[in-house]
């Protein structure tokens, strides 16, 4: 289409076409401040701008990845396959960001799926909200990417929460706690909950800034007027450099900067490291910390991380050959019977069933009638014996 000029309007903006009679585009359709930009360049080295409108209809763009919007006065319903959000006009920046083309509509899927688990319903209005205001960015996997404050502690490349300072963290951890420990008073600013904020809230005091993954329906409250929101769970995935942190405590913008820019493609895309642990907390502060894997060694080179510690399924099943299992137990057994964590029980209470079922094989009973008596798997309980343990 031809465009010869324009004249803003109250919802949007009427263009005129060659030869054709005025048209209004409205935000609810169209991404007007792309199509405006256009113009305006094109106008301006020429009387006539040419624009493709399809590009920038964002019902026509989203369609395309099976994303459909819908629209009554100025609301917008966004449907995904299974899912539906209402409201959606909050987050009009991200829709057009990937009608067109500068996110990938993934993560606008998948934060449709998981918007819809949200079971605090203000919250899950407040939230989109608060994502209008705070200009947050939607990753690959449907997460929300915020920002977290956070203290050194007296060990290397661990820290703790500013508040309490006994939330040890680190990382690639995942903070969490149970949603009921969450207050969800929207007009309580500063109460019980993990606290994940916007760039606006970073003039609190800390050492350092953390990039972090929270789960829509993992936020349990936003605070009236506030730029933080009450979380019960989120996700460490990356360390913001000290200048970064000092351009965006002074207003900038992470994008302004081509490391920062970095950064948060990465994040987007999942490229950062995965969880290394998990940390549960109380009411006041940390009580109880699960390790996922062991700690990062540090060589010459980049850090990476060493074998996991073996794992115990929710079942009570364990995957382990003789000899790991052998070094393992020696290892637990060396330490206290109050400190040990609950997978270091379940191994050690995984190996006292063995020795039974071993006995009970022993006087004329078959290996399935042992692994039933004891609740454990026939084929490890079989593999175990023939490997002579």
């Amino acid at each position: 289409m031809k465009i010869t000029g324009f004249v803003a309007a109250a919802n949007g903006i009427v263009i005129f076409p060659q030869n054709e009679p005025p048209r209004l585009l409205v935000e609810a359709d169209f991404d007007v401040s792309m199509i405006l930009k256009s113009i305006m360049a094109q106008l301006a080295e020429s009387k006539v701008a040419e624009v493709f409108l399809e590009q920038y209809n964002l019902k026509v763009q989203l369609s395309k990845h099976n994303i459909k919007i819908e629209e009554n006065a100025g609301k917008i319903t966004l449907q995904g396959n299974t899912s539906t959000i209402e409201g959606a006009e909050k987050i009009k920046k991200q829709l057009k960001e990937v009608a067109s083309g500068a996110r990938s509509a993934k993560g606008l899927k998948n934060f449709i799926r998981l918007f819809e688990k949200g079971k605090v319903k203000h919250s899950m209005e407040e939230l989109l909200t608060f994502m209008k205001k705070s200009d947050l960015t939607i990753a690959d996997d449907g997460s929300i990417i915020g920002y977290k404050i956070l203290r050194n502690s007296d060990a290397k490349d661990v820290f703790v929460d500013p508040h309490t300072m006994t939330v040890r963290q680190k990382l690639g951890s995942v903070v969490y706690m149970p949603q009921s420990k969450v207050n969800d008073n929207r007009r309580v600013a500063c109460s019980t909950g993990l606290h994940v904020c916007s760039k606006k809230y970073l003039g609190y005091d800390g050492d350092l800034l953390t990039l972090v993954k929270v789960r829509p329906h993992d936020v349990i409250a936003v605070p009236e007027n506030d730029y933080k929101m009450r979380c019960c769970a989120y996700q460490i995935v990356a360390i913001l450099p000290q200048d970064i942190y000092s351009h965006l405590r002074n207003g900038g913008n992470i994008y302004d900067l081509p490391k920062g820019e970095k950064i948060m493609a990465n994040v987007i895309a999942g490229n950062h490291p995965s969880i290394t642990n998990k940390v549960e907390v109380g009411a006041n502060g940390a009580h109880k910390a699960e390790d996922v894997k062991q700690n990062l060694v540090k060589a010459n080179r980049k850090d990476k991380p060493i074998k996991p510690v073996p794992r115990v399924s929710d079942s009570g099943e364990i995957s382990l050959n003789v000899r790991k299992l052998r070094e393992e137990i020696a290892a637990i057994m060396k330490v206290k019977s109050n400190r040990r964590t609950e997978a270091q029980n379940k191994i050690v209470d995984y190996d006292k069933k063995f020795k039974e079922a071993k006995k009970m094989i022993a006087k004329g009973a078959s290996i399935r009638e042992a692994a039933k008596a004891f609740g454990m798997s026939r084929d490890s309980l079989s593999k175990w014996l023939s490997e002579g343990r």
